[in-house]
């Protein structure tokens, strides 16, 4: 693969994962809208002051945004985490229960009651396949976390860890479709949803 066509691949995946138009990322990294689509293309290729702007603004490696390596965006903003769950709620493939709990008597925590989220994925779960998938890489990361921090491992070790995990998970995800619904049928969904959650 040429070095543009794997540029133009990463540039694209970085823009959608960031939910951003073409124009949109455009003004994002301040480069007009033909040359990000040139480049998503293969048609073009940035010069190294364009790559560096583009990785410190998005915050990611050159290496990873030229395909030298696997490691993808990082998380380094609440609304980056907003975007992950966004994300992960908006596939097909997995399904995750969020639990919130911040009905407190009185409003006030105690040491026993306390405000929390809880992401719950169940690994058994066979209408969404890749729950089960989702869990060994999430147990197989809590280990190589603990490793590191508690020095078992080195960083070099760990850092080799972590890309060949991230190689070995690198599954695609399929978005969910939702179908377009009449006003009569949204709201007998509602009804639904209040229905059962009056149940629980």
């Amino acid at each position: 693969m040429k070095t543009t066509d794997s540029f133009g691949k990463r540039l694209q995946a970085l823009r959608l994962y960031k939910k951003l138009t073409q124009q949109e990322f455009a003004e994002l990294v301040n480069i007009p809208q033909p040359s990000i689509s040139a480049y998503e293309n293969g048609r073009n290729s940035p010069n190294m002051d364009v790559l560096i702007n583009i990785a410190q603004t998005c915050n990611v490696s050159l290496d990873w945004l030229c395909g030298l390596s696997s490691a993808p965006p990082q998380i380094s903003t609440m609304g980056d985490i907003a975007n992950f769950l966004y994300t992960l709620l908006e596939t097909d493939d997995i399904h995750l229960d969020i639990d919130i709990h911040d009905k407190l008597p009185n409003d006030l925590e105690t040491d026993t009651d306390k405000y929390y989220a809880r992401i719950t994925i169940y690994g058994n779960d066979f209408k969404y396949p890749l729950n089960n998938e989702l869990c060994s890489m999430i147990r197989g990361v809590r280990d190589d976390f603990f490793d590191f921090e508690n020095y078992f491992s080195t960083k070099d070790s760990y850092e080799r860890q972590k890309s060949q995990r991230i190689d070995y998970h690198n599954i695609p995800l399929k978005k969910k479709e939702f179908p377009e619904l009449s006003h009569d049928e949204k709201m007998k969904k509602r009804l639904e949803v209040l229905e059962s959650h009056r149940k629980e």
